[in-house]
């Protein structure tokens, strides 16, 4: 998947679901990395395999963002706080915390 086709398919997204960017993070540099996982999650690729992952809506009800904060809901601004339980949810859920 070309990045070009990721950019594409995440603006749709954002459009259809009244979400944005967020405008902390370098969309063009973000979506080249996704290109190169082959349109999987940028922070969990082995988990998330495609980005917008099905997860995110679970995310974005949590936090106002998803994991990997690419996406955020629409006039909201992210809080950090919650955000960081989110992930530490996230990554308990998968097993990936150190004990």
């Amino acid at each position: 998947m070309s990045k070009s086709e990721i950019l594409s398919r995440w603006n749709k997204f954002i459009k259809d679901n009244n979400l944005e960017f967020n405008p902390n993070i370098d969309i063009d540099e973000k979506a080249g990395i996704c290109a190169k996982y082959n349109g999987s999650c940028l922070c969990l690729p082995r988990w998330r395999t495609i980005c917008p992952c099905p997860e995110i809506f679970d995310d974005l009800k949590e936090a106002d963002a998803c994991y990997c904060m690419l996406f955020k809901a629409k006039g909201k601004t992210v809080d950090l706080k919650k955000h960081n339980e989110m992930t530490k949810k996230v990554r308990e859920k998968l097993g990936l915390n150190k004990k």
